[in-house]
């Protein structure tokens, strides 16, 4: 395949955060450049996948006719030139995407359609497998600014596609969206309920007790989220919250919940939070561990309930006006929203018009209360 036939089947799969020649957001291809590949010139560039949260372009992929560039959070950048791909592949999870180069996982993607992006990685692995690719020297170099913290990354510019969601609220923002592979995954675990007569009798052995805690987590995580789908979300027939989106979201309030309760009933935070991390695990694999980190991290983020419910609802909105999952989101950034007050309060009408009555959310979320003593009763 030819450089030339390359661009013409990118342009045909452009989609949402995935910008080619024929559809590039130019402040986004420059907020690239900057933070990971200076050397480019804005000219060359023909692929820019963004995978951050507000659409700031500062992770995620940039390719131009002669290099490919990958930036992960947290990590140097990668650059190889295209003459050195020997092979591109790319693995689908149940909540996010990896793509290895020459064997080398170089990126995992959390904020984009799975099927938007095997589109485009089938388009590559064809080109860079199939091809003779002129020799060019691989470029190396490490992006200046990796050490800084996450939000010291978020200028004034990245905000204002946030600040563009929360703007004139109002139902015809919301979306459908397709993908619903987290909710299925659920809907297929068997569930093994745990009596308390079972955790009096697993006194004192380690390896039933442990079994037996992966079977509550797994019973309390898969039964809350299925019933916020079923009992809140779709409570009126609407699905603009059965996606894979709004299921992580589902699943950040109930192990949020879950860990009050476990810090409540005695235990510090990292053990509740390594407590959360198993269940996770036992649901969605080590192939997952990505994105479970990354619900991890947001639980953690909330530390009180007043912001918990308030949250849920905000995120929401912003992951599907947005048509993305929503990373980290503090304590203090969603209680700045309720001081505020207009946006938030918007929001709470417009989520509860197209939803279930909050109280029923309120009922569901408590059922962490039971799974939490029951916890709590295994580890004594």
């Amino acid at each position: 395949m030819k450089y030339n036939s390359l661009v013409e089947q990118l342009n045909d799969n452009s989609a949402s955060r995935i910008f080619t020649e024929d559809s590039m957001d130019w402040k986004k291809v420059r907020n690239a450049i900057s933070k990971y590949a200076p050397s480019v010139d804005e000219d060359d560039v023909c692929l820019l996948i963004d995978d951050t949260v507000f659409g700031s372009a500062k992770a995620g992929i940039l390719m131009t006719n002669t290099h490919l560039y990958a930036k992960e959070d947290f990590e140097d950048t990668f650059c190889i030139s295209h003459e050195n791909i020997k092979t591109l592949d790319f693995k689908l999870g149940i909540m996010g995407c990896d793509l290895l180069i020459n064997g080398r996982k170089v990126k995992n993607f959390t904020q984009l359609d799975k099927s938007d992006l095997a589109d485009i990685f089938v388009i590559l692995k064809n080109y860079f497998e199939n091809s003779d690719i002129e020799d060019i020297d691989d470029e190396e170099y490490e992006d200046d600014n990796d050490d800084e913290e996450f939000e010291d990354d978020i200028d004034a510019e990245e905000y204002e596609d946030e600040d563009d969601i929360l703007t004139n609220i109002s139902k015809s923002k919301l979306n459908f969206i397709n993908a619903d592979n987290v909710y299925k995954h659920l809907k297929k675990i068997k569930i093994n309920q745990v009596s308390e007569l079972e955790i009096m009798m697993t006194k004192g052995d380690s390896s039933s007790k442990y079994n037996l805690l992966k079977n509550i987590l797994k019973e309390v995580i898969v039964t809350t989220t299925c019933r916020v789908r079923t009992e809140f979300f779709e409570a009126k027939g609407l699905k603009y919250f059965s996606n894979d989106y709004a299921t992580k979201e589902s699943l950040i309030i109930n192990l949020t919940m879950l860990k009050l309760h476990l810090i409540k009933d005695g235990c510090s935070e990292s053990q509740s939070l390594a407590i959360l991390k198993e269940g996770l695990m036992e649901i969605f694999g080590k192939d997952s561990q990505a994105i479970i980190n990354n619900i991890i991290e947001c639980v953690n983020a909330i530390k009180t309930p007043a912001t918990l419910v308030p949250g849920f609802f905000i995120r929401l909105y912003i992951g599907n006006v947005g048509k993305t999952p929503i990373d980290v989101i503090k304590d203090e950034d969603i209680a700045l929203m309720l001081i505020e007050g207009n946006n938030f309060n918007s929001i709470s009408n417009l989520i509860e018009e197209v939803t279930g009555n909050s109280e029923n959310l309120g009922k569901i979320i408590n059922l962490n209360r039971e799974a939490s003593t029951k916890i709590l009763a295994l580890l004594k």
